[in-house]
C-alpha cells in the first residue's frame, strides 16, 4: 500500500484458511505490522438441472438399476470440484432399483446435486419403467396359500375361503387352503367364512369367564379371547354379550344376531394394545397389491365367537361329549304325589352347593302328565335363566352363573316352576335332568381352579301334601294388588290379613283364581288380592 493507506492484493485467494499481514510505513520510515486470520468458504449452492424424464427398460432379471447421474442435464457449481448426484440428500443414495411392480407407473424422483463443499440443491424429474421385452411376464402362475388355526394351533376345517369374492376353496381338517393360477401384477384379497353351529364350544362357563372380565376380577388373557367375548360384534365386551350368549345356550335363539360363528384374523398382524383389540382396525382379510411372487404363509387365526375357554371343536359340527365330571351336583325336589287337574309349584332346592359359579342343563318333564305354567320368582334364579320356547315338548333349558362362586345352605330354593297335572302321578316320575338341548354341567371353583360337576335330580320322599305352605306373594313389595299362592293339606277355612307398616289391618277384597268346589281346595291355589 502507499503512504495514504491505499493498496490491493495481486491475484485471488484460494478456499481455505489464510493469514494476512499488513505492513504500515510512515514518512519517517517507521514500520508496523498487523496480522489478520482469513477463512475463505464456498457457501453457494450448485445449480441443479434435471432431464425432463427418463425412459428405461426392465431387465430379464425383472428389475433395473438407475443412476441418479443419468438424469443430470448440465448441473454446475461456482467452484471447482466433482459434483455428486443422488436420489436423496444422502450422497450414498446414488442408484435406485425399480422392479416389475412399478412397470407402467410413472416414478417421480428427486435428483440431488452436492458440490465439493457439501452444498446441495435438487430438481424433480420422472422415470418411466417399460417392459417391452416381457421380462415381467412369468410363464409360471403364482400361488397364494396358508393355514387357518385356532390360537392353540388346531387346524380349522369346513371354512369357505374366497379370493376377490369369487373363486372358493373349502379347508380340510388341517386348515390348509391354496389358490393357484394367479396372474402376476394383479391385486388379490383373501377372505374366510364359517358360520355353522354357533353353540360349538359355548357354555355357561364362558358366561362365568366373560363376567369376570367385565367386572375386572379376572381378565381374558389374549386379544383373540376378548374378540370371542364380543358376541354382538359391538366393538366392546358388555353385559349385552352375556344376554345374547345366554339366549343361545337356552335355545331361545339359534344364531348370533349380528355375528358369525367364527371370525378370522390375519396371523401376521401384531396388536398394538392386546388388552383392548377394539381400539384398532385389526385385519380380517389378507390383501396383496401387484402380486409378484408366491405367497405361501397367508395364515389366519380362527376365533370361535362366544368360546373364551377354547374348547370348541374346530372340525366337528357338534361338541364332543368327553367331559370328565369330578362329581355330581345334586338338586333336590320333593317326590310329591300329583293329582289330576291340579296346579303344583315344584321347588328345586340346593344340597351341597359349595363354591358353585354356574350350572346349565335341560330339564325334561313328561308332557303327557303335566303342562308347564310359569316360572315362579323368589329363588336364586329368575325368568332370564330359563328357556321355555319348547315347553310344549316337555323341555325347559336352564342356565345360571355368577362371577363369584356361591355357597348355599341345604334346602335353599334355587328356583320354582309351576305345573298343572294332567294325570295322577308323582314328581319323581315326571322330571329328569339331561343334555337333550343344553348340555348338563356345573362348575365348582377352589383357589382359581375349576372342576366340572354333573347336575342330577334327587327326590325327597317326604309327602309335602301333608304340609301347609305359603309362598312369596308376587309382586313384592306391592301397592294396590298382589297374588298369593299357598298349599293346603286338606280343605279348611282360615283367616288371611295384611297389615301396613304401622300394624293396621288393611281392608282386603279378593277371590280364588279359579272357582272350585270347597272339597277340591286341597293342593295348590292362589288368591288375587286387592288392598284398600
Amino acid at each position: 500500500p502507499d503512504g495514504n493507506g491505499n493498496g490491493e492484493f495481486a491475484g485471488t485467494i484460494p478456499i481455505g484458511e489464510h493469514l494476512l499481514v499488513y505492513t504500515v510505513t510512515d514518512g519517517c520510515g517507521n514500520e508496523s505490522d498487523l496480522t489478520i486470520e482469513l477463512t475463505v468458504k464456498d457457501c453457494k449452492k450448485p445449480v441443479a438441472y434435471c432431464e425432463n424424464g427418463l425412459l428405461v427398460e426392465i431387465m430379464q432379471t425383472m428389475e433395473i438399476e438407475v443412476a441418479a447421474s443419468a438424469l443430470n442435464a448440465g448441473s454446475y457449481d461456482n467452484c471447482p470440484g466433482d459434483l455428486i448426484f443422488s436420489f436423496s440428500s444422502d450422497t450414498s443414495h446414488t442408484t435406485q432399483v425399480f422392479d416389475c411392480t412399478q412397470v407402467a407407473d410413472i416414478q417421480v424422483v428427486e435428483i440431488w446435486v452436492t458440490d465439493a463443499a457439501g452444498n446441495q440443491d435438487f430438481c424433480h424429474s420422472f422415470i418411466d419403467i417399460q417392459d417391452n421385452m416381457w421380462s415381467c411376464e412369468s410363464d409360471d402362475p403364482l400361488v397364494v396359500s396358508g393355514i387357518l388355526e385356532t390360537e392353540s394351533g388346531e387346524g380349522v376345517g369346513n371354512v369357505e375361503m374366497a379370493i376377490n369374492g369369487n373363486e372358493t376353496f373349502t379347508t380340510e381338517a388341517d386348515g390348509f387352503y391354496e389358490f393357484s393360477d394367479l396372474t402376476s401384477g394383479e391385486d388379490y384379497s383373501i377372505t374366510a367364512l364359517k358360520n355353522s353351529n354357533p353353540l360349538n364350544g359355548v357354555s355357561t362357563f364362558d358366561l362365568v369367564l366373560i363376567s369376570k372380565h367385565i367386572l375386572a376380577l379376572e381378565q381374558l388373557d389374549s386379544p383373540y379371547k376378548i374378540i370371542a367375548a364380543d358376541v354382538n360384534r359391538s366393538g366392546s365386551v358388555t353385559t349385552f354379550d352375556l344376554v345374547e350368549l345366554r339366549k343361545l345356550i337356552l335355545h331361545i335363539e339359534d344364531e348370533f344376531s349380528n355375528n358369525t360363528s367364527w371370525r378370522f384374523i390375519e396371523k401376521a398382524y401384531e396388536f398394538q394394545n392386546p388388552t383392548n383389540p377394539f381400539n384398532e382396525q385389526f385385519p380380517e382379510t389378507i390383501d396383496f397389491n401387484n402380486l409378484s411372487e408366491n405367497q405361501l404363509d397367508a395364515d389366519f387365526i380362527a376365533v370361535k365367537v362366544g368360546d373364551v375357554n377354547g374348547n370348541a371343536q374346530p372340525n366337528n359340527l357338534q361338541n364332543s361329549d368327553d367331559r370328565n365330571f369330578k362329581d355330581q351336583l345334586k338338586i333336590k325336589i320333593e317326590n310329591t304325589p300329583l293329582k289330576a287337574d291340579r296346579n303344583y309349584i315344584i321347588d328345586f332346592k340346593s344340597t351341597d352347593f359349595d363354591n358353585i359359579s354356574g350350572f346349565q342343563f335341560t330339564l325334561n318333564f313328561d308332557n303327557q302328565s303335566v303342562d308347564f305354567q310359569n316360572v315362579i320368582s323368589g329363588g336364586l334364579l329368575n325368568k332370564e335363566h330359563f328357556g321355555t320356547t319348547r315347553s310344549e315338548e316337555g323341555i325347559i333349558t336352564v342356565s345360571w352363573h355368577n362371577s363369584e362362586s356361591n355357597s348355599m345352605v341345604e334346602d335353599e330354593i334355587l328356583f320354582s316352576l309351576e305345573f298343572k297335572s294332567k294325570t295322577e302321578t308323582t314328581a319323581g316320575m315326571v322330571f329328569e335332568i339331561t343334555s337333550r338341548l343344553t348340555s348338563s354341567e356345573a362348575y365348582q371353583t377352589f383357589n382359581n381352579e375349576t372342576e366340572f360337576l354333573e347336575p342330577d335330580l334327587i327326590f325327597d320322599e317326604e309327602n309335602s301334601e301333608n304340609e301347609f305352605i305359603l309362598y312369596q306373594n308376587e309382586p313384592n313389595p306391592f301397592s294396590d294388588e298382589t297374588v298369593v299362592r299357598f298349599r293346603l293339606p286338606e280343605s279348611a277355612q282360615g283367616i288371611f290379613s295384611i297389615t301396613d307398616l304401622n300394624g293396621r289391618i288393611l281392608c282386603i277384597t279378593g277371590e280364588f283364581s279359579r272357582m272350585v268346589d270347597p272339597l277340591e281346595i286341597q293342593g295348590l291355589r292362589s288368591m288375587n288380592l286387592k288392598v284398600s
